[in-house]
């Protein structure tokens, strides 16, 4: 419930923290990372008042997905969740976690239908278990 540039700040910490995970090739930290990033405007909030004493019920979660309140605020949520969707999926390419790199892509695919590098990283997710023994170029 922060005021965004509070949200964005937290953001920036957590990214520079994942690209410096992903530069020194700690994919599955850096993917954490990101997906740490991205819950910062979209994530699930439990209902219930008493969800610490009896736990989280699914059925009493509610999705949250900050879109921001002025033109310039959705421009830059809307690029921070393709930047970190994109790297999600670039982590779980590296790490051979296919499945989670084609719905990464996939939401990628959904702010932005034309996304080449979503389309280029999905093919590869699908493709590369199919071949596995074939060398990478």
């Amino acid at each position: 419930q922060e005021n965004f540039h509070v949200r964005y700040f937290a953001y920036e910490l957590i990214a520079t923290d994942a690209n410096a995970e992903f530069a020194q090739g700690h994919y599955d930290r850096a993917c954490r990372r990101y997906e740490e990033a991205l819950g910062i405007f979209r994530y699930y909030e439990a209902t219930s008042a008493d969800w610490q004493e009896k736990g989280i019920d699914d059925d009493k979660l509610r999705h949250v997905d900050t879109i921001g309140d002025t033109p310039e605020e959705k421009e830059m949520i809307r690029e921070i969740k393709l930047s970190c969707y994109q790297n999600i999926s670039a982590c779980s390419i590296k790490t051979k976690s296919f499945d989670e790199a084609v719905l990464a892509c996939g939401e990628v695919l959904k702010l932005e239908p034309s996304n080449l590098q979503a389309l280029y990283r999905r093919a590869r997710a699908t493709a590369l278990p199919i071949n596995a023994g074939v060398p990478e170029l």
